[in-house]
């Protein structure tokens, strides 16, 4: 695949992204999937995650310029950006997306950059957590 420039690998209406909620926002990630799409995502999954979560922009090897976009397509802040731990604790359908977007514990949709998704508060990279139940 060609760099689109900017350090994108692939256009933004190819890349696969996931946006997947763990928050107590009932719809969050519906609305945040639509959200993406003015700016060009084209494949975009909504669906749920285990809650306690942080917000996270997860990538694969390879997509970190990809998903510094999502971040500011989707309104989080870049330092939500993170290559992507061993597990992620979301539905397995939205598991090859090449961008990972959890809306975590705090997502205020009103201001999605709000719930200090940084890494001074957030679970350490490969820590999946997981729903009673």
């Amino acid at each position: 695949v060609l760099p689109t420039g900017g350090g994108l690998r692939i256009s933004v209406a190819e890349l696969k992204v996931t946006v997947a909620n763990a928050s107590w926002v009932s719809g969050a990630a519906g609305d945040g999937a639509e959200n993406m799409k003015p700016a060009g995502y084209m494949s975009v999954a909504a669906l749920n995650g285990d809650k306690g979560q942080p917000t996270k922009v997860y990538f694969e090897n390879g997509f970190e310029a990809d998903a510094k976009a999502v971040a500011k397509a989707a309104g989080l802040p870049e330092s939500t950006v993170e290559a992507r731990p061993p597990e992620v604790s979301i539905e397995a359908s939205g598991k090859n997306a090449q961008v990972i977007v959890i809306l975590g514990d705090g997502f205020d949709p009103a201001k999605p950059g709000a719930d200090g998704g940084d890494a001074a508060t957030s679970t350490p990279p490969g820590v999946a957590t997981t729903a009673a139940g």
